[in-house]
């Protein structure tokens, strides 16, 4: 699966052939087929494999304590740290979903999942009166958008997040989102 993920982000979908995959993974073409299937298969089984949705839901159930400003800091500081763990994935994403639907709807899941999540967090927030009355979707939009949008900046501008760091992202973007809240 590695090896599947790794050419189809240097070659793209179509250029990832799966006796190219074979040879990165070091097994025979015929250990794929029977395996997976096709290259299709490889490629969702590495979705399935590397997907992070139970990583952030088992971080809210274990690190959440009600406090907006502490949650909130924590929950952009894990999401960074696992979606830069599983880059790769995320940038074949938004390079292969287009020309192959089926891949996008399995991706998909994982950011309207994160979504619900925080949505679900921005309820209890308001229903606790511990966050003024606003849309949970809209908060929870606006979160991912805000951590989405480090993420291909450190991801694609490099020379603009040097400045940057995952600490002053969170000190100063966070606050800033958490102040708008409030």
């Amino acid at each position: 699966m590695d090896a599947a993920i790794e050419l189809v982000n240097e070659k793209g979908y179509k250029g990832a052939t799966t006796r190219a995959i074979a040879e990165r993974a070091g097994v025979n073409e015929v250990t794929l087929f029977r395996h997976f299937g096709n290259k299709k298969g490889i490629v969702e089984a590495a979705i399935d494999k590397y997907a992070f949705v139970d990583l952030l839901a088992n971080t809210f159930e274990q690190k959440i304590i009600w406090d907006l400003e502490q949650d909130l800091k924590m929950l952009a500081k894990e999401y960074q740290l696992l979606v830069e763990e599983k880059k790769p994935l995320i940038l074949l994403s938004f390079r292969e979903a287009a020309e192959f639907p089926e891949l996008d709807e399995l991706l998909s899941f994982i950011p309207q999942k994160f979504k619900q999540i925080l949505e679900d967090y921005f309820d209890q927030m308001i229903q606790k009166k511990k966050l003024k009355k606003v849309d949970p979707s809209v908060i929870a939009t606006n979160f991912i958008f805000i951590n989405i949008g480090y993420f291909f900046m450190n991801s694609r501008m490099n020379s603009i997040t040097e400045k940057l760091s995952i600490e002053n992202f969170v000190e100063n973007n966070i606050d800033f989102f958490i102040q708008a809240l409030n």
